[in-house]
């Protein structure tokens, strides 16, 4: 049976962290444009009552969006249940539960997807994540 290759894995899993963090990113992008609208001179008055409606509700519309979209979830979950569907262990069998696979593969996700993947129904080992230094969006 033909499984996903492990480099393939871990390329899909930061791509679909870094799906995530876009879209916090395009939050905190949003208010910090409302910050800088709310902002301006006086003299720019006229330029704040024609943008800041349109940005605050921007902004607001991505605070009601905090929970991760179904399609990352679901995407999490077509993925692990492939490995799980295809994947043979060294004995031959199917492995049952995804982090015997990471662990066998060396493979290693960042929180992001973790925290994702646990919300989709597969709770990832402390031992198989990595910090998102690299991920991160502060």
């Amino acid at each position: 049976m033909a499984v996903i290759l492990n480099t393939d894995f871990s390329t899909i899993a930061d791509h679909i962290g870094q799906a995530r963090i876009a879209g916090l990113q395009q939050r905190s992008e949003l208010y910090d444009s409302v910050v800088v609208i709310v902002n301006l001179q006086e003299a720019y008055l006229d330029v704040e009552v024609d943008l800041l409606n349109e940005f605050w509700q921007s902004y607001q519309i991505s605070l009601a969006e905090t929970q991760v979209p179904s399609n990352l979830l679901s995407s999490i979950s077509i993925l692990h249940q492939h490995v799980i569907n295809r994947a043979l262990d060294g004995a031959g069998d199917k492995y049952t539960d995804i982090n015997d696979w990471l662990r066998d593969e060396s493979i290693t996700v960042y929180e992001t997807y973790a925290d994702m993947s646990e919300e989709a129904g597969w709770p990832i080992d402390h031992d198989r994540i990595k910090t998102d230094a690299v991920l991160s969006w502060t």
